[in-house]
């Protein structure tokens, strides 16, 4: 089973709304500034993007099959990290919804993000790189 991790292209894009489209977003679309993939076997089991807001990049969303394990999600967003640091970003910010409390977990135990507030359904984080 050969899996990885990789920018997104054209050819992808079918399978990417489709991943989306089960999970409910079927108004989601690619983000404009980056989108990584995971990949295993020639099937796209997880999309991370990457997008633009008022001055800050929002890594969002991330679509996972449920095939997906912790590995794997932590792989994807390790490498959209490593992208972001070699092309100088000083931070991010994410959402975790609030019922994902596992995952919120988490995020809080690994200790390098903060957390900055709530809106609606989702609280935001905040990771804060050192470029080095």
């Amino acid at each position: 089973m050969a899996s990885v991790v990789r920018t997104m292209n054209a050819k992808d894009l079918d399978q990417v709304l489709a991943l989306a489209k089960k999970f409910g977003m079927k108004d989601e679309k690619p983000g404009n500034l980056l989108n990584i993939v995971y990949e295993r076997d020639g099937k796209i089991l997880a999309w991370l993007g990457l997008i633009e807001r008022d001055g800050e990049l929002i890594v969002a969303p991330l679509v996972a099959s449920k095939k997906m394990k912790g590995r794997a999600i932590i792989r994807l967003v390790d490498f959209g990290e490593r992208l972001l640091n070699a092309v100088g970003a000083a931070s991010y910010i994410f959402c975790v919804h609030v019922r994902r409390k596992e995952w919120r977990g988490y995020v809080e135990r690994l200790g390098i993000y903060t957390q900055i507030g709530a809106t609606g359904p989702h609280v935001w984080y905040r990771r804060t790189m050192t470029n080095g």
